[in-house]
């Protein structure tokens, strides 16, 4: 037993790789073998879970990619061009070109930044989801001039799973809310809810229509498989006074705090 102890206390560290060593043929025996499995399981699903992952990050980054800097590179490449034609008749139209594409590259560059800086792992064990998002909002704000308003209620440890999936849902949010909307205020509000956690984003942009909006890269189906991949719903409700987004997903009653907490550590 004190094997099948041992190995059990590498499993809840998140180290699958220990195995159960107890080569007899009795019932210890059997349930070790038994265990042993389980284990390769679980590191087969999580090994496919984290392969998801990357092919999930990689598509929201290749999107990203198109509707920005390959756009911005595009636009940029048409101004230097208009500036070596004007060169030598008109040098002044040629110089505002060129100043034209200066900006642009400065601004692809932030671009650029921003995409590097959402690809980093977010420390949501560490500083929680509501410091991940307040840190977040207020460099969003700082960089768009949009105010943010975020509120809290009811916080309380959470699986990282879940944290790191609405996380990523905020960000796609606001995203928009700067590509798109032409919003003056954003306002963030996650709740804890006796059973689930609820994340609302409401800006007073001009709004969109859902229809015309479907694979036209304003990442809505993203969002949406996130939060179904946890069990939970996310609804979208946009018109001319402003969108607003709310996703719900349910916290399982069967995790303790205690675990929660050992999953955090």
């Amino acid at each position: 037993m004190i094997r099948i102890a041992a190995a059990a206390e590498a499993w809840s560290q998140g180290d699958f790789s220990a195995p159960v060593r107890d080569r007899s043929s009795d019932e210890l025996g059997q349930l070790a073998r038994d265990l042993n499995r389980m284990a390769e399981q679980i590191q087969t699903l999580l090994a496919s879970r984290q392969a998801l992952a990357v092919v999930e990050e990689r598509n929201r980054l290749a999107r990203d990619l198109h509707d920005t800097v390959k756009q911005h590179v595009f636009a940029n490449a048409l101004l230097v061009r208009a500036a070596r034609k004007q060169l030598d008749h008109d040098p002044d139209i040629a110089r505002r070109r060129l100043e034209e594409a200066e900006r642009l590259a400065e601004q692809t560059q932030q671009e650029l930044t921003n995409l590097i800086k959402a690809l980093r792992p977010a420390a949501l064990a560490d500083r929680g989801l509501l410091g991940m998002l307040r840190a977040y909002a207020g460099e969003w704000s700082e960089r768009t001039g949009i105010p943010v308003e975020l509120r809290a209620q009811g916080e309380r440890l959470t699986p990282l799973d879940v944290e790191e999936a609405f996380y990523r849902v905020a960000q796609e949010a606001l995203t928009n809310v700067a590509r798109h909307s032409g919003a003056t205020h954003t306002e963030i509000q996650v709740t804890w809810t006796g059973d689930a956690l609820e994340l609302t984003v409401r800006d007073d942009g001009h709004g969109f229509v859902a229809e015309e909006a479907a694979g036209k890269g304003l990442g809505l189906a993203s969002m949406r498989e996130r939060v179904e991949a946890l069990g939970g719903a996310l609804t979208i409700s946009s018109g001319a006074s402003g969108t607003c987004l709310e996703a719900r997903a349910p916290l399982a009653d069967a995790v303790t705090q205690e675990e929660l907490e050992a999953a955090h550590d």
